[in-house]
């Protein structure tokens, strides 16, 4: 297994670590249940809101 893309450039440590933190953070969002999703959205919104 090599670390390359499909130019044939390789990745850094640096990219290959935040892919595996990338694939960790998404494995956690898909265990939310959709009550969660819906709270997360509003508190994200209500975020947004008073920032502008």
């Amino acid at each position: 297994m090599t670390n390359t893309q499909d130019a044939g450039e390789s990745r850094t440590p640096e990219q290959i670590a935040q892919l595996h933190e990338v694939q960790a953070a998404k494995a956690q969002l898909a265990s939310l249940t959709p009550a969660e999703v819906r709270a997360a959205l509003e508190y994200r919104r209500g975020g947004i809101g008073e920032a502008q």
